[in-house]
């Protein structure tokens, strides 16, 4: 995949981004002809952005939020298991002496590789991400920033967006999402260069 972009400011609120994803978080009983789907653990291999409003630190070295070149593969767990699994780790977090044992199980299992980027949000820039067997390398502006050697395996979508929502999930603080009141207009602008195989 390679394109160009840029956003409205240098970090907007919210968060946006571009790349590849497992929609982990959609639930369908199969109304409607759909497929019946539980909630599954994430998969991702993308560029993200996160405002300051935003915490998520499934890396322990790096901040829970900026512009990042991101994946991250998680155990197979069938969402039967996953759905009350979450719920009852949530529900932990709200008891202070628990946030941080839960925090550590979720950064062991959630295999995250991350690099925050140096370059402005709010001008062009050409990313790419070439995903091959065992291998995935993130570039900006033909510069190599990341380079993952055991990546996500399976079905990935592609996906971009901006909103203006937030998460947190750090040892200190419970899990938490909402959205940013937001003051004037914001937007994300994507020029798709390529996107399939070479």
């Amino acid at each position: 995949m390679e394109v160009r972009a840029r956003a409205s400011h240098p970090s907007p609120p919210g968060t946006l981004g571009f790349g590849f994803w497992n929609d982990p978080f959609t639930i369908s009983l199969g109304q409607g002809g759909a497929a019946q789907r539980l909630p599954a653990p994430p998969y991702t291999i993308w560029f993200f952005h996160g405002s300051e409003e935003n915490d998520i630190r499934l890396n322990p070295k790096l901040p829970g939020c900026g512009w990042k070149a991101s994946s991250i593969r998680s155990p197979k767990v069938p969402g039967i298991i996953l759905a009350p699994a979450a719920v009852v780790a949530i529900s932990l977090s709200t008891i202070p002496i628990f946030r941080s044992g839960i925090m550590k199980i979720i950064q062991r299992i959630a295999t995250t590789e991350e690099v925050v980027l140096d370059c402005p949000l709010d001008q062009w820039q050409t990313y790419s991400i070439i995903w091959d067997i065992g291998e995935v390398i993130f570039h900006v502006e033909g510069r190599e920033v990341l380079r993952i050697d055991d990546p996500p395996t399976g079905l990935l979508g592609f996906v971009a967006w901006i909103d203006n929502q937030f998460a947190v999930a750090s040892p200190k603080s419970r899990f938490r999402f909402g959205v940013i009141p937001t003051i004037e207009n914001q937007w994300f602008e994507l020029e798709i260069k390529h996107l399939g195989k070479l």
